[in-house]
Protein backbone atom coordinates (compact mmCIF):
# COMPACT_ATOMS: atom_id res chain seq x y z
CA UNK A 1 0.00 0.00 0.00
CA UNK A 2 2.76 2.44 0.84
CA UNK A 3 5.24 3.43 -1.84
CA UNK A 4 8.87 2.60 -1.42
CA UNK A 5 10.29 6.10 -1.10
CA UNK A 6 13.38 7.37 0.65
CA UNK A 7 11.35 9.65 2.92
CA UNK A 8 12.34 9.61 6.55
CA UNK A 9 9.76 8.74 9.16
CA UNK A 10 9.19 12.36 10.19
CA UNK A 11 8.76 13.45 6.57
CA UNK A 12 6.31 10.61 5.87
CA UNK A 13 4.24 11.55 8.93
CA UNK A 14 4.28 15.24 7.96
CA UNK A 15 3.13 14.37 4.42
CA UNK A 16 0.33 12.18 5.80
CA UNK A 17 -0.83 14.86 8.24
CA UNK A 18 -0.81 17.57 5.55
CA UNK A 19 -2.64 15.43 2.99
CA UNK A 20 -5.32 14.12 5.32
CA UNK A 21 -5.82 17.61 6.81
CA UNK A 22 -6.49 19.01 3.33
CA UNK A 23 -8.96 16.22 2.55
CA UNK A 24 -10.78 16.61 5.88
CA UNK A 25 -10.86 20.43 5.61
CA UNK A 26 -12.13 20.47 2.01
CA UNK A 27 -15.89 20.14 2.76
CA UNK A 28 -15.65 22.78 5.49
CA UNK A 29 -13.86 25.31 3.26
CA UNK A 30 -15.82 24.61 0.08
CA UNK A 31 -18.40 27.33 0.71
CA UNK A 32 -15.79 30.09 1.11
CA UNK A 33 -14.71 32.20 -1.86
CA UNK A 34 -11.52 31.02 -3.43
CA UNK A 35 -10.07 27.58 -3.99
CA UNK A 36 -11.64 25.39 -1.33
CA UNK A 37 -13.68 22.23 -1.62
CA UNK A 38 -12.78 20.09 -4.62
CA UNK A 39 -9.42 21.77 -5.42
CA UNK A 40 -8.34 21.36 -1.79
CA UNK A 41 -9.46 17.72 -1.84
CA UNK A 42 -7.47 17.09 -5.03
CA UNK A 43 -4.44 18.85 -3.54
CA UNK A 44 -4.69 16.58 -0.50
CA UNK A 45 -4.73 13.54 -2.77
CA UNK A 46 -1.71 14.94 -4.60
CA UNK A 47 0.21 15.31 -1.35
CA UNK A 48 -0.78 11.82 -0.18
CA UNK A 49 0.32 10.37 -3.53
CA UNK A 50 3.89 11.07 -2.41
CA UNK A 51 3.54 8.20 0.07
CA UNK A 52 0.73 6.00 -1.28
CA UNK A 53 -0.44 4.53 -4.57
CA UNK A 54 -4.21 4.71 -3.93
CA UNK A 55 -4.39 8.52 -4.25
CA UNK A 56 -2.54 8.28 -7.57
CA UNK A 57 -5.15 5.85 -8.88
CA UNK A 58 -7.95 8.18 -7.78
CA UNK A 59 -6.29 11.19 -9.43
CA UNK A 60 -5.67 9.28 -12.67
CA UNK A 61 -9.28 8.14 -12.72
CA UNK A 62 -10.45 11.71 -12.09
CA UNK A 63 -8.22 13.02 -14.91
CA UNK A 64 -9.44 10.33 -17.33
CA UNK A 65 -13.08 11.13 -16.51
CA UNK A 66 -12.42 14.87 -16.87
CA UNK A 67 -10.89 14.35 -20.32
CA UNK A 68 -13.79 12.16 -21.45
CA UNK A 69 -16.43 14.64 -20.26
CA UNK A 70 -14.54 17.57 -21.77
CA UNK A 71 -14.29 15.84 -25.14
CA UNK A 72 -17.93 14.76 -25.06
CA UNK A 73 -19.59 17.96 -23.87
CA UNK A 74 -17.28 20.90 -24.57
CA UNK A 75 -15.11 20.18 -27.58
CA UNK A 76 -17.70 18.44 -29.74
CA UNK A 77 -20.74 20.52 -28.79
CA UNK A 78 -20.60 24.18 -29.84
CA UNK A 79 -23.84 25.07 -28.00
CA UNK A 80 -22.52 23.85 -24.67
CA UNK A 81 -19.18 25.49 -25.35
CA UNK A 82 -20.92 28.81 -26.05
CA UNK A 83 -23.06 28.42 -22.92
CA UNK A 84 -19.96 27.81 -20.80
CA UNK A 85 -18.34 30.88 -22.32
CA UNK A 86 -21.40 33.02 -21.55
CA UNK A 87 -21.66 31.77 -17.96
CA UNK A 88 -17.95 32.32 -17.37
CA UNK A 89 -18.20 35.82 -18.87
CA UNK A 90 -21.11 36.58 -16.56
CA UNK A 91 -19.16 35.31 -13.54
CA UNK A 92 -16.10 37.37 -14.48
CA UNK A 93 -18.15 40.52 -15.11
CA UNK A 94 -20.11 40.15 -11.86
CA UNK A 95 -16.90 39.48 -9.93
CA UNK A 96 -15.18 42.57 -11.33
CA UNK A 97 -18.28 44.67 -10.64
CA UNK A 98 -18.41 43.54 -7.00
CA UNK A 99 -14.68 44.11 -6.52
CA UNK A 100 -14.82 47.64 -7.94
CA UNK A 101 -18.10 48.92 -6.50
CA UNK A 102 -18.26 47.32 -3.06
CA UNK A 103 -17.09 49.26 -0.05
CA UNK A 104 -17.11 46.37 2.42
CA UNK A 105 -15.01 43.22 2.47
CA UNK A 106 -17.60 40.39 2.15
CA UNK A 107 -18.95 41.47 -1.26
CA UNK A 108 -15.40 41.99 -2.49
CA UNK A 109 -14.46 38.47 -1.37
CA UNK A 110 -17.50 37.10 -3.19
CA UNK A 111 -16.38 39.08 -6.24
CA UNK A 112 -12.92 37.54 -6.07
CA UNK A 113 -14.48 34.08 -5.82
CA UNK A 114 -16.79 34.72 -8.78
CA UNK A 115 -13.96 36.16 -10.86
CA UNK A 116 -11.72 33.17 -10.08
CA UNK A 117 -14.49 30.69 -10.85
CA UNK A 118 -15.18 32.43 -14.16
CA UNK A 119 -11.53 32.35 -15.22
CA UNK A 120 -11.17 28.68 -14.24
CA UNK A 121 -14.38 27.79 -16.07
CA UNK A 122 -13.37 29.75 -19.16
CA UNK A 123 -9.99 28.08 -19.48
CA UNK A 124 -10.97 24.65 -18.15
CA UNK A 125 -11.03 23.22 -21.65
CA UNK A 126 -7.40 22.91 -22.68
CA UNK A 127 -8.27 22.19 -26.32
CA UNK A 128 -10.33 25.35 -26.54
CA UNK A 129 -7.57 27.37 -24.89
CA UNK A 130 -4.97 25.92 -27.26
CA UNK A 131 -7.13 26.65 -30.34
CA UNK A 132 -7.66 30.23 -29.13
CA UNK A 133 -3.90 30.67 -28.66
CA UNK A 134 -3.23 29.24 -32.13
CA UNK A 135 -5.76 31.63 -33.72
CA UNK A 136 -4.23 34.52 -31.81
CA UNK A 137 -0.74 33.62 -33.08
CA UNK A 138 -2.01 33.41 -36.68
CA UNK A 139 -3.65 36.85 -36.43
CA UNK A 140 -0.37 38.39 -35.26
CA UNK A 141 1.48 37.16 -38.37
Amino acid sequence: MAKQRNHGLVKRIAIDIAGFTMIIASPFLGWLPGPGGVPLFLAGLGVLSLNYEWPERILKSFDRTRKELTAKYLVNNPRVSLSVDLVSGLLITTGVYLIITSASTPPRLIGVGLFTAGIVLLFSNRNRLQSWLNKHKKNKK
